[in-house]
């Protein structure tokens, strides 16, 4: 994949935002609490299709 795509900022700190908030999850037991679980490559193409205009 080319990670080369216009990518908004706001949707990488969404992804950033995830990434911790299910890292706690996690730590506090939660079932599919795991941040490798993310469709990271999902979320990118999502994102890029998005108009930001």
């Amino acid at each position: 994949m080319n990670l080369a795509v216009r990518l908004h900022p706001t949707a990488i700190a969404h992804g950033l935002i995830a990434h911790e908030f299910l890292t706690t999850m996690q730590k506090a037991g939660v079932p599919d609490g795991d941040p490798a679980k993310l469709d990271l490559k999902s979320i990118v193409i999502q994102c890029s299709n998005q108009d930001y205009a």
